[in-house]
């Protein structure tokens, strides 16, 4: 809300146009510097050094300074929006900030950071958001601007009718939630295994391939449960899953058997198939599929990697790892699994695709060692920002998710977006689980991110605008609803 005010009062000049600019990369900047803070302890944690210490650090500043600048972009068109071309405060803030949510999502290569939109931060109750099926998290986003957008004006007008309208509008849309999650019908669909082996394997590209006796040492025992509880029953698991990268080799080389036959002698023990990462041919972060009779057809290849982490922008595979194609699903038991990997959890859009695909439950397997930092920062806020992704995918979807991490959080998510049955954070456990879902597609997953897309083409509009004047600001006509006086200009 003081944002909005504060852009509202600025002059209609091109002088009021530029500190819009200037004034929104710098609280861009502040903003994103908090987000992503816990990024150049990741980066060091990946690849402790001196060499690395000052690549984490560029990275960082080069993450906050690009956002940032992209913000202040937005900030004009904002400025432009309600100072000049009549918008109100209440319309124009939140397509302004949508606008910019779905571009920093949408930059080519692995630019893209559509990490933790602020429609995510109000997943802690998770019924607030259950308009997300219909509009999706940016039009939560969109939501949350326009209520503070409502507020701002009235603050602007002394108008207790703008309020009135936000009260409204907050608590319709809130409400709506809260009973669509009374009346949703969701169904248990299967039973799954989620293991969290606590292993940090993989935190880098190019470890050695392990042993086969690494791999079955790492595995959850089979039977009565082990003192520390790290054990599976046979026959109480429809699928197990394991986490990203848990196999740092390729399964189908021949150098592998011996890796594989200890996953399968697991899954036979089991008497369950079990979902595992591995690298794919090498240039992949993968996902398998593999039966006590040997690894099944399907295999994931991870669409969307980690900038400078697992890619480098712009650059080919020698930066890092390649891009997947396509949107395989892994099939048991008649019930279809939709796999992303890691930081995919982030992108509306691949959940979405493997819905379409015909996925009932939605698989992310993750190694969040990483995220963890180095002492004494341990356990960054980005251990609870990552899984955030997915009570927004759950809840989009009327889906389950199922996330297992290498050192935790590992946890359901059910079709409401209530968490259940998660890990404690650095210990091996086992969580046994049944999954639920919802039958048929939701209005956003039929439709798409139309909020989204609909802001950044106003947002365009009035960019080119902008720029066909060759000067900004240069429009002098006044918004009346936003003269903090009332009066007309």
């Amino acid at each position: 809300m003081p944002y909005g005010v504060w852009v509202a009062g600025l002059t209609d000049d091109p002088a009021g146009q530029a500190l819009a600019v200037r004034g929104t990369m710098v609280l861009g900047g502040l903003y994103f510097a908090g987000i992503f803070h816990w990024v150049p302890l990741a980066l060091y944690a990946a690849d402790p050094g001196p060499a690395s210490t000052a690549l984490a650090a560029a990275s960082y500043a080069l993450i906050v300074a690009g956002l940032a600048g992209l913000a202040g972009l937005f900030g004009g068109i904002l400025h432009h929006s309600v100072r000049s071309g009549g918008a109100p405060l209440w319309l124009g803030l939140p397509v302004a900030w949508t606008a910019f949510e779905w571009t920093r999502a949408h930059l080519p290569d692995s630019l893209a950071l559509p990490w933790l939109g602020l429609g995510t931060s109000l997943t802690s109750v998770p019924e607030l958001v259950g308009a997300a099926e219909v509009v999706g998290a940016r039009g939560i986003t969109f939501w949350i601007v326009a209520v503070n957008g409502l507020l701002a004006t009235a603050w602007i007008r002394r108008s207790w009718a703008p309020a009135l309208a936000a009260l409204v509008a907050a608590a319709a849309i809130g409400g709506w939630g809260f009973w669509r999650a009374g009346e949703l019908e969701p169904r248990t669909v299967a039973r799954v295994a989620v293991v969290q082996p606590d292993v940090a394997r993989g935190t880098k590209v190019g470890v050695d391939t392990p042993r086969p006796q690494e791999i079955a040492a790492a595995l959850p025992t089979v039977g009565e449960a082990s003192p520390a509880g790290y054990a599976v029953l046979p026959a109480s698991a429809d699928l197990v899953v394991l986490p990203e990268l848990f196999i740092r080799a390729n399964p189908l080389s021949p150098s592998a058997t011996g890796i594989v036959a200890a996953v399968r002698e697991f899954s036979g023990a089991v008497g369950a198939p079990v979902l595992f990462g591995a690298l794919g041919s090498m240039s992949y972060n993968s996902a398998f599929l593999l039966r006590p009779d040997g690894l099944t057809p399907f295999r994931y290849d991870k669409r969307h990697l980690v900038p400078l982490v697992e890619r480098v922008p712009f650059q080919r595979r020698e930066s890092g790892y390649e891009v997947g194609e396509g949107w395989p699903l892994a099939e048991v038991s008649g019930v279809r699994y939709g796999v992303f990997i890691c930081y995919e959890s982030s992108y509306p859009g691949v959940a979405r695709a493997l819905r379409l695909q015909g996925a009932d439950v939605l698989v992310n397997i993750t190694n969040d060692a990483w995220l963890e930092g180095m002492d004494p920062f341990r356990r960054t806020v980005a251990l609870w920002q990552h899984p955030a992704h997915l009570v927004m995918r759950a809840v989009e979807g009327r889906v389950g998710v199922v996330r297992s991490a290498a050192t935790g959080l590992s946890l359901f998510v059910d079709p409401v977006g209530r968490i259940y049955g998660a890990t404690e954070l650095g210990s091996p456990s086992v969580s046994l689980e049944g999954v639920q879902t919802v039958a048929g597609l939701t209005i956003y997953h039929r439709l798409g991110d139309v909020i989204g897309v609909a802001c950044t083409l106003f947002a365009l509009f009035v960019l080119a605008r902008l720029l066909l004047r060759g000067r900004l600001g240069s429009d002098r006509r006044r918004c009346p609803s936003l003269d903090p006086h009332g009066s007309r200009v």
